[in-house]
C-alpha cells in the first residue's frame, strides 16, 4: 500500500514541532492500523513536508520499521525529486536541490501545480494529513484517491486537549461544514433521543464556561471587557498569512492588516479586537495597528496576555466572531455567537445557518455537537490499538462506499526495505560492495559519509575533528584503513564532560587503532609532524562556516594526495559552511570536491550531506 503523508510545510507558531507532534499523535497510529490490512505490506510511505519535517518523520519510520515492511520516500515542499532507499542516481541531485534555499509558493495556481505534480510522482494508493488543505482536497477527489484526515478538534481544545477525530475526506470543518446540505444528510442519520441531545450539549457548554473562569487570565480578560459593557464586541481570531494562504482559504495572499481592514468593513458589532494565532512573530507592528486605528477607531488593542492563542478563553466576553478558518468559529457557533466569514470558507456556511434559521440556532448547535462527538470522535483506547483503530477505518470507508486498492505490485523489486542499521552491519555491507567489485562510488551513495574511510590506503593516520558522541570516529575505524585515527574535542560546551565519557567507553574497544585527544584543534596542532596525516573529516563550526580556516591551520600536516573531508554540507542549513568548503576547490585534486549524500540511517547525523576530496600532489 502506498501511503502519501501530507504534513504542512509552514512553520506554525515560528515552530515546528506544532506539526511534528501531530506524526506520534495520528499519524504512526493510523499508518500502524493501515498496516493490518491485507492488502498491506509492504508500506511505501511518501512523506511531504518542508525539509526538516521530513526528517523528523524518520524517528517514527524506524519504530514503524521494527514491526512492518517500510519502504520509505521523503518528499520535500518546493522539489519534485524523490530520496527512497534504491539509492539511485539521483540522489546527490536531490540532496544538492532539498538543502538550497527555499522558494515560496505564492499564488493558487502554483499550490495547484504542487500537489499535481505530487500525485504525479508519487501516485498514492491513500492520502493521510492533519491539515485542512482544500488543494490537497481537490486532488484527492481529482484523482479518486481516499483522503484521510485526523485533527485535534474541532471542539475546543482547553476542555477537549486529547480529542481526535477522524473522516474520511478531509477535515470535518472543511468537509462536512462545506454546506448546509451535507451537515443536514449526515444529522438524518443521528437516531438518539432528542432530550438526551439537549443534555449532553448543557453539560458541554456548562464544562466550557467553568473551564475559562479557572484560567489564570480570566480576571484580566473581565477586567478589559468590563469596560466596553455598553457595545457590542467583535473578535477577530488572526491566523498566519503563509498559514491562510497555504490551506487556501484566501485564495490570495493579505497582511495581517488588510485582514484587520476587510474584518472592520464586515463586522456588525461596535468594536473590534485582535487574536493572533501565533507567537509574537506572526504580530503586526504597534506602528501598523495605530495606523488602522487612526482610521477607524473601533479597533481596540487587547492586553498582552490576551492578544495570543486566548480566543477561547474570549468568547464568553464577546458577541461576534471573524476568521477565515479558525476552529474557534465553531465553538463559538456552539455558544451562539455572530459568525461573520471573512473569506469563502467553512465558516461562511455556519453564518447562513444563523441568517437562515434564525430561531432554530440552539437546535443546529446541539446535533451538530452530538453528529462530531459520536460519529468522528475516535477514543485513545480505540485510536492507539492498531485492530481496532484498522476496523474503524474500515467501517468509515464502507459507509461512504469507498475503497483502498493497492498499486503495490507495480513497484520494481530493487527497491529495499527501510530498517535501522548498526555500525557493524553498514561496514559489512560496504564491504561485500567492494568485494564484488562495485566502485566506491555505489557504496557512498548507500551509505553516505560512512564509506569515507575507505578512500585511503591501509595502515593510515587519520584525524578527526569534531567527535561529539564518537558514532563516526567509530565508524572510520570500523573500515580498517586506520592505524591510529585520533578523535579530537574539547567536550567543554554541549558536547560536555559526560559525552567525553561515552566517547571513553565506545571507543576502548579499539585500542591503540584509537586515541582520543582532548583539546581545541589549534592546540592539538602540535601533536603532529608535518606531512604525516593521510586522512582529515572535519565536524565542527559549521554554524560559523570556518570549515576553510580550519583546514589551512592543518595544511600543513597532511600529506600530499591525502583525503580532506568534512560533515555539514548544506547550503540550506549552513551556507557560509557551504560557501566556505567550495573556496577550497583550489586545493583538490582535477576531480574537484565531490559531494556525499545523507542516507537514512540509524544516527541522524548521517542524514546531513558530507564532502570529500583529494589534496593536490604538487610536482
Amino acid at each position: 500500500m502506498k501511503v502519501l503523508i501530507h504534513l504542512e510545510p509552514i512553520p506554525f507558531r515560528n515552530k515546528t514541532n506544532f506539526i511534528e507532534a501531530h506524526l506520534g499523535a495520528f499519524i504512526e497510529p493510523i499508518l500502524r492500523a493501515l498496516a493490518e490490512f491485507e492488502i498491506a505490506n509492504p508500506l511505501i510511505l511518501g512523506i511531504s513536508s518542508n525539509v526538516f519535517l521530513c526528517l523528523k518523520s524518520i524517528e517514527m519510520i524506524r519504530r514503524l520499521a521494527k514491526d512492518y515492511q517500510i519502504i520509505p520516500y521523503m518528499l520535500p515542499v518546493y522539489t519534485n525529486k524523490l530520496l527512497s532507499p534504491s539509492f539511485d542516481d539521483s540522489i546527490a541531485n536531490y540532496c544538492l536541490d532539498i538543502y538550497s534555499r527555499d522558494e515560496e509558493l505564492k499564488t493558487s495556481s502554483d499550490l495547484t501545480k504542487f500537489f499535481d505534480d505530487l500525485f504525479e510522482d508519487f501516485n498514492p494508493d491513500v492520502v493521510l494529513t492533519t491539515s485542512d488543505n482544500r488543494y490537497l482536497m481537490s486532488q484527492c477527489i481529482k484523482k479518486s484517491v481516499p483522503l484521510l484526515s485526523c485533527e485535534f478538534g474541532p471542539l475546543p481544545r482547553s476542555i477537549y486537549p486529547k480529542n481526535r477525530f477522524l473522516n474520511i475526506g478531509g477535515h470535518l470543518n472543511t468537509d462536512l461544514l462545506s454546506s448546509i446540505q451535507k451537515i443536514e444528510k449526515q444529522l438524518k442519520d443521528l437516531t438518539l433521543n432528542k432530550d438526551q441531545i439537549n443534555e449532553d450539549f448543557s453539560k458541554f457548554k456548562r464544562k466550557f464556561f467553568d473551564f475559562q473562569k479557572n484560567n489564570p487570565n480570566w480576571k484580566i480578560a473581565e477586567k478589559f471587557f468590563k469596560n466596553y459593557k455598553q457595545q457590542t464586541i467583535a473578535m477577530l481570531c488572526l491566523q498566519p498569512r503563509d498559514w491562510v494562504t497555504w490551506e487556501g482559504a484566501l485564495g490570495k495572499s493579505l497582511t495581517p492588516s488588510e485582514i484587520i481592514r476587510r474584518a472592520l468593513r464586515k463586522m456588525k458589532s461596535d468594536i473590534l479586537v485582535v487574536t493572533f494565532h501565533a507567537d509574537k512573530a506572526g504580530d503586526i507592528s504597534s506602528q501598523i495597528f495605530s495606523e488602522i486605528w487612526l482610521s477607524d477607531s473601533r479597533l481596540e488593542k487587547l492586553p498582552d496576555s490576551l492578544s495570543h492563542n486566548s480566543s477561547e478563553l474570549i468568547l464568553p466576553f464577546i458577541d461576534e466572531v471573524l476568521s477565515v478558518s479558525s476552529n474557534t468559529v465553531l465553538t463559538a457557533f456552539l455558544l451562539n455567537k455572530i459568525i461573520t466569514p471573512i473569506s469563502n470558507s467553512w465558516v461562511s456556511v455556519l453564518a447562513n445557518i444563523q441568517n437562515k434559521f434564525p430561531n432554530e440556532i440552539d437546535a443546529w448547535g446541539s446535533r451538530i455537537f452530538t453528529l462530531f462527538n459520536l460519529k468522528y470522535f475516535v477514543e485513545d483506547v480505540f485510536f492507539n490499538n492498531p485492530k481496532n483503530l484498522s476496523n474503524i477505518i474500515k467501517e468509515r470507508l464502507n459507509e461512504k462506499k469507498i475503497e483502498i486498492t493497492s498499486t503495490i505490485q507495480s513497484q520494481p523489486q530493487t527497491f529495499k526495505y527501510y530498517r535501522s542499521l548498526h555500525l557493524e552491519e553498514i561496514h559489512e555491507s560496504i564491504q561485500l560492495i567492494l568485494k564484488e567489485n562495485e566502485s566506491l562510488n555505489d557504496a557512498i551513495r548507500s551509505y553516505g559519509r560512512n564509506a569515507l574511510g575507505y578512500l585511503t590506503k591501509k595502515n593510515s593516520l587519520g584525524v578527526e575533528l569534531g567527535v561529539a558522541a564518537g558514532y563516526f570516529s567509530e565508524s572510520l575505524i570500523r573500515t580498517g584503513r586506520f592505524k591510529q585515527l585520533c578523535s579530537i574535542d574539547l567536550w567543554n560546551d554541549h558536547h560536555d564532560q559526560n559525552e567525553y565519557e561515552k566517547v571513553r567507553g565506545r571507543l576502548h574497544e579499539f585500542g591503540e587503532r584509537s586515541r582520543i585527544i582532548r583539546k581545541s584543534f589549534y592546540d592539538a596542532l602540535n601533536d603532529f609532524e608535518d606531512q604525516s596525516i593521510d586522512f582529515i573529516y572535519i565536524d565542527g563550526y559549521a554554524h560559523k562556516g570556518k570549515v576553510a580556516i580550519i583546514f589551512q591551520q592543518w595544511q600543513s600536516k597532511l600529506k600530499p594526495g591525502a583525503f580532506v573531508s568534512g560533515h555539514d554540507y548544506c547550503k540550506r542549513f549552513w551556507p557560509e559552511n557551504f560557501k566556505s568548503i567550495n573556496s577550497l576547490e583550489t586545493f583538490a585534486d582535477s576531480n574537484g570536491i565531490k559531494f556525499v549524500p545523507g542516507i537514512l540511517n540509524n544516527n541522524n547525523e548521517d542524514i546531513i550531506p558530507s564532502f570529500y576530496f583529494k589534496l593536490q600532489i604538487k610536482s
